[in-house]
């Protein structure tokens, strides 16, 4: 009789440890599987078989900084996004948005960006391009001493100038017929309108108008009056972003300068 226990025993650890392994293995191929599903694409990152840029009615390109990027923004959209919803509410046509902007963009990394080879394909088909830049680059005379913030300035207007005309070249030669549309800088601190900062910020803003309005189908949209009554319902928790609020009234203006310049063609 102990014996036979003993045998059954055996016979019951035995099967235990099959349908252990079984189940293990089968729970290591559901996982295995799992990690090996390829990352979900958002639609306008899935290529067609052949390589081609997808052709959507209307196409936005975004390029620039943080403040392209849509950073502040807790929907995620930006105002290249709400610039692209409007659109397609407005057109009811199919819009696909290809933003490439990067946190921290300088006005000399642009040009590079525009190189780039995914960049210039979505440029080529692009209705819209959208640019941010310009912030980072005036915000280096924070960290300049104050008797040489005027030398500095002009040094670095100077070369943003140079920077930008040859990003707008190079878009024209990729796209002659898109239109280019810039954002123009606001002010951080509006509290003494005849600071030395806020003369830089309006010179910064009238030499771009001046640089973009040498090329064909660009618009400047100003933002400076935009926060200048607006920074505590627009700012975002940082300071120096937009929040919801403030980048809604930036795709507003966006789209409003557009119907006349552009109809939304």
């Amino acid at each position: 009789m102990g014996r036979k226990i003993l045998w059954y025993g055996i016979v019951l650890l035995f099967i235990i440890g099959i349908a252990g392994f079984v189940i293990g293995f089968g729970n290591a191929i559901f996982i295995g599987a799992d990690i090996a599903k390829p990352p979900e694409t958002s639609e306008h990152a899935e290529e067609p078989d052949n390589g081609a840029i997808p052709h959507e009615d209307h196409q936005i390109v975004a390029l620039g900084d943080s403040l392209a990027s849509g950073t502040g923004d807790t929907t995620g959209q930006g105002f290249a996004g709400r610039v692209a919803e409007a659109v397609r509410q407005q057109t009811g046509k199919s819009v696909g948005l290809y933003n490439f902007a990067v946190e921290g963009m300088r006005s000399e990394t642009l040009a590079s960006m525009i190189g780039s080879l995914e960049v210039k394909d979505h440029l080529e088909a692009a209705n819209y391009i959208l640019i941010s830049i310009g912030g980072n680059d005036l915000k280096d005379l924070t960290d300049i001493p104050f008797g040489k913030q005027d030398q500095i300035y002009t040094e670095q207007l100077s070369a943003y100038l140079a920077h930008l005309e040859n990003a707008l070249q190079d878009i024209r030669e990729i796209n002659q017929e898109g239109m280019v549309v810039f954002l123009g800088l606001y002010d951080l601190d509006y509290s003494d309108p005849g600071s030395r900062e806020n003369a830089y910020v309006l010179e910064w803003n009238y030499q771009t108008q001046l640089l973009l309005d040498k090329y064909a189908n660009t618009v400047f949209v100003p933002a400076y009056d935009l926060f200048q009554l607006n920074m505590d319902r627009y700012m975002f928790f940082d300071g120096i972003h937009p929040n919801d609020s403030g980048h809604e009234a930036i795709a507003k203006r966006i789209i409003d300068s557009l119907m006349p310049a552009d109809g939304l063609r």
